[in-house]
């Protein structure tokens, strides 16, 4: 074999080399997998909700495709809530003492929402405490938020698998 004739296989293998590797992705900036489903909790506390106040939470979750329709998508307080994919929560929900919801996906989402509205509308203190956990990761945690007369407490999170 000629050195000329060696060359131009040696340069043959590396084009062919780089050509494999060389378009590659980098896995760190990669598009997640299209299954990037996940199971999300939210656990809502409220104390010292009245008539005069206004409390509104929705939950909501979703899936690039339909796949959440026609099925239990949600638990509230261990009871399954039919195909609904967004849950809403307002002040008759929380009056009376100290109130606990817990919302657990049935099955896991690509992406899913906490939207808070809490406004005090008399002289009680009225404390609001929530977590979402994604994953089994604690994702928002906003513990014993004291909301006095005449103020209002307002929060949007939006959650997918990292």
């Amino acid at each position: 074999m000629t050195v000329t004739r060696l060359l131009r296989h040696l340069c043959l293998l590396l084009i062919a080399g780089l050509l494999s590797t060389g378009c590659k992705k980098d896995k760190d900036n990669a598009e997640p997998p299209a299954n990037t489903r996940v199971p999300m909790k939210f656990t809502l506390k409220v104390t010292g909700a009245d008539a005069n106040d206004v409390l509104n939470f929705q939950i909501a979750g979703g899936n690039n495709d339909a796949s959440q329709y026609g099925t239990v998508v949600w638990k509230v307080n261990g009871t399954a809530q039919g195909n609904e994919s967004v849950l809403s929560f307002k002040t008759q929900d929380f009056i009376g003492g100290t109130k606990t919801i817990v919302v657990e996906s049935v099955k896991g989402f690509d992406f899913g929402s906490l939207n808070i509205y809490c406004a005090n509308g008399d002289a009680n203190t009225l404390t609001v405490s929530y977590k979402a956990e994604v994953d089994g990761n604690v994702e928002t945690n906003g513990e014993n938020i004291a909301i006095v007369n005449g103020t209002t407490h307002i929060k949007n999170f939006t959650y997918r698998k990292r």
